[in-house]
């Protein structure tokens, strides 16, 4: 069973690579421009995400967040299982449209939903603008092709959590680099993703983490893999290795606060900051980092 589970999620990566090499292989690119023209269509302006907006705008999402967002993001994951032959599932948004049903693991889905039609309409404008298809610059299309693969994987993540948790376990190099990629897009979006794979992986839920310990937990697990994918990823590794940690662990604290908005328990961040030190110490050299460093600056 797992190794069917991991069959059906690379499957699908598969054939979405397939669909959008045949997109940006095909010279005059018209392809990519009809699924934009498509895409944009389904953009209402209803519902207006600004990514710079931070923990804010993951509150507004979820307050706002109705069925006739629940019908948008159906038709979208309908039109791309059309266009790129893989399923995303477009059946659960309509059940959950239908019974006026919502789920706060909807709201990344929605958010990348919203940045695919917008990357659709930039793409849109771009060839109206320019005098041919060929004159569209690059960077147009590549933030077409990235909003696509954003929206696919949070359908991944929403629709089919036991098959992507086997999948996502099993692929840790294509994985840091997706979240590295969707961290240089919008680290509010990073931190909700990487937040709903732990909490799949780890089998707990949001609420769980009243508890002391397991916001501990929570916070050195983020941390550290934060630093992970940094250091496998970034061109220059993590630059500043203090600065890093004690930035990671308070977002991260800040981001439950914000965006689950729950009470949670007083707890010593210094703490939190140690225990990271010691988990990465299993795989990178931290010998150079005294206590005092790695304490000092922390704002509770």
């Amino acid at each position: 069973m797992v190794e069917l589970n991991a069959d059906r999620v690379n499957l699908a990566v598969s054939r979405l690579d397939g669909g959008l090499y045949r997109h940006a292989r095909v010279e005059t690119r018209k392809p990519a421009l009809d699924l934009a023209g498509v895409l944009s269509e389904i953009h209402d302006n209803s519902l207006d995400f600004n990514l710079a907006e931070g923990d804010h705008m993951l509150i507004r999402a979820k307050r706002e967040i109705d069925t006739t967002t629940l019908r948008r993001l159906r038709k979208i994951t309908e039109v791309l299982e059309d266009d790129l032959g893989i399923y995303l599932g477009h059946g659960k948004f309509a059940r959950m449209a239908s019974t006026a049903a919502t789920a706060s693991s909807v709201v990344a889905v929605a958010i990348a939903g919203w940045n695919l039609v917008e990357t659709a309409d930039a793409l849109q404008e771009a060839a109206k603008k320019a005098q041919s298809l060929q004159a569209v610059k690059e960077k147009s299309f590549d933030a077409f092709y990235k909003s696509i693969g954003l929206f696919v994987v949070e359908c991944f993540l929403f629709t089919t959590p036991l098959n992507y948790k086997t999948a996502w376990k099993g692929t840790r190099y294509l994985n840091n680099h997706y979240l590295y990629r969707l961290r240089s897009t919008s680290t509010v979006l990073y931190r909700l993703t990487l937040s709903e794979v732990h909490y799949a992986i780890r089998g707990f839920t949001k609420e769980a983490l009243r508890n002391v310990d397991r916001l501990a937990s929570y916070l050195a697990q983020m941390t550290v893999k934060s630093i992970e994918i940094l250091q496998e990823h970034s061109d220059d590794g993590v630059d500043d290795m203090v600065e890093t940690i004690q930035r990671e662990v308070e977002e991260f604290h800040a981001f439950v606060e914000n965006t689950y908005q729950i009470v949670v328990p007083e707890i010593e961040l210094q703490s939190v900051v140690q225990e990271v030190v010691k988990e990465l110490s299993g795989f990178m050299d931290v010998s150079s980092l005294s206590p005092d460093q790695v304490t000092s600056g922390i704002d509770i």
